[in-house]
């Protein structure tokens, strides 16, 4: 029973991003149709604007925290992450992150030339989408950027110094 529970958080917590953003948006257009919104003086290219900066400064702050990351990548720290199979996950997150932000640039250029309203769908199912992958590496990686490495080598430490210690005692004559 554990295992299937496990089993189904790490399936949950790998397609979470790709899973919500269709119902998102079709929850947000049902809604809009509901409340009567009028997005007619709304102006679109502030809104795509900060859209284009949203996904830069993202984009910019991943790159970043896996180069840090990347300077203490000889650490014992970063190996005992290593040994997880935790690499090739954040290797996956990060290139979901960084594509589907370029993708909602991309397709922000787009919508700066053409007004299509099929085209501002696909944009909003990016733009959700990118907004939850960025919050899971980010959240990933601050996690592993705040972790203590030195908890475990305490511990470890610890023992080494009880079994000194029971050396000690046992060498010592009575």
């Amino acid at each position: 029973m554990k295992g299937n529970c496990e089993r189904a958080l790490k399936f949950f917590d790998n397609w979470y991003p790709f899973i919500f953003p269709i119902p998102v948006v079709f929850g947000a257009c049902w809604l809009k149709n509901i409340c009567g919104v009028n997005y007619n003086n709304l102006d679109f290219n502030n809104v795509l604007n900060g859209v284009i900066t949203f996904c830069s400064i993202g984009i910019g702050f991943t790159g970043t925290m896996l180069a840090i990351l990347a300077t203490i990548k000889d650490s014992e720290f970063l190996t005992q992450i290593s040994s997880n199979n935790f690499n090739k996950s954040i290797k996956n997150f990060t290139i979901a992150t960084i594509l589907s932000g370029v993708i909602v640039v991309g397709l922000s250029c787009l919508l700066y030339l053409e007004s299509n309203h099929m085209i501002k769908y696909i944009w909003a199912v990016f733009l959700v989408l990118f907004g939850l992958c960025e919050y899971r590496i980010v959240t990933i990686l601050l996690k592993i950027l705040f972790l203590n490495p030195h908890d475990d080598m305490a511990k470890s430490n610890r023992m080494k110094e009880k079994e000194k210690q029971e050396l000690r005692e046992s060498n010592t004559p009575k």
